[in-house]
């Protein structure tokens, strides 16, 4: 059975912000560094060098030290910003590479090697990222890499006098152009910053997606892998013509919508809601997007 994860502040109807905050929340938990098994260290692996003059055994101790020094630097790597680390380095250097072995937890030797003039060690090492990180924050440098993650839209849609769900993923059919619901979702996400895939080619060679609008979390999560997304938000928005407004042209327009997200790696729910959109305008495309925004409550999180 899937994992679902819980937000606070969840209302039904307000997706774009439930969204945006399980994005954030996902960064820091997708973005983890993958050499990590504990919430306090990261196993490294690493190769050091040191020149051989007369004293062969202290050109070891040296290749060794530098081993560990390039350990703490990959862990340092996992936590600062790669410009941070730029303006930064002189003060990392001078305050934590300097220092390396304090924060070896243990290392072995995995092999070594010398010609007539390098000795050469590679080591596995494991550095304590609680006291590295405590050490950065005091320094004003932590900035843990998470960026915000790359989210697929997967929203069947189906507008007034529409017999059948469009969506992007029909195979066998003819291409069909982004939903309503997905161009304002990714014009939103965009606006915000985030990482927004591009559905892709359905005719393309290899591309296989699911052959209707009932998606699996599965099989969303298959589609967000091959497409290289962490997030896919997928779902049904059904918007159907209310009556005229009194004598003239412009029309109702109500739009109800169905959606949950969900991490492509391990296939958790991460989100779900539901809303109801309600637009009035004389243009059917335009009060067919208004009433999907509302659903999504987008202008609600945008303002």
């Amino acid at each position: 059975m899937k994992r679902k994860a819980h937000f606070p502040g969840h209302r039904p109807g307000s997706l774009f912000s439930l969204l945006i905050s399980l994005a954030f929340f996902s960064a820091a938990v997708l973005f983890l560094p993958s050499i990590s098994r504990s919430e306090d260290s990261i196993t490294t692996d690493s190769i050091g060098t040191s020149p051989i003059s007369d004293n062969a055994s202290l050109a070891r101790d040296l290749a060794i030290a530098d081993a560990l020094r390039k350990a703490v630097e990959q862990a340092v790597g996992t936590l600062v910003a790669a410009d941070t680390l730029v303006e930064n380095f002189q003060v990392i250097d001078d305050s934590v590479y300097t220092n390396s072995q304090g924060y070896i937890r243990n290392y072995s030797i995995i092999s070594e090697a010398r010609s007539a003039e390098i000795y050469e060690v590679r080591v596995k090492a494991v550095v304590a990222t609680g006291d590295l990180s405590g050490d950065l924050s005091a320094m004003g440098l932590l900035q843990k890499k998470a960026e915000r993650p790359r989210v697929l839209f997967m929203m069947a849609e189906k507008g007034p006098a529409q017999s059948d769900y469009d969506f992007w993923w029909k195979q066998g059919g003819q291409a069909v152009e982004m939903s309503a619901t997905e161009a304002a979702l990714k014009e939103a996400f965009l606006a915000k910053g985030f990482n927004v895939v591009d559905m892709p080619d359905t005719g393309a060679a290899g591309f296989e997606g699911p052959s209707g609008t009932e998606l699996t979390i599965d099989g969303a999560a298959s589609i967000g892998k091959a497409l290289n997304a962490e997030i896919v938000v997928f779902g049904k928005v059904f918007v159907e013509q209310g009556p005229s407004t009194g004598a003239t042209s412009v029309i109702t327009y109500l739009a109800d919508m169905t959606a949950q997200a969900i991490r492509v790696d391990d296939g958790v729910v991460l989100a779900s809601s539901k809303g109801r959109g309600i637009s009035r305008h004389i243009s059917t495309v335009t009060g067919n997007a208004e009433a999907v925004s509302a659903a999504a409550a987008i202008s609600e999180a945008c303002s």
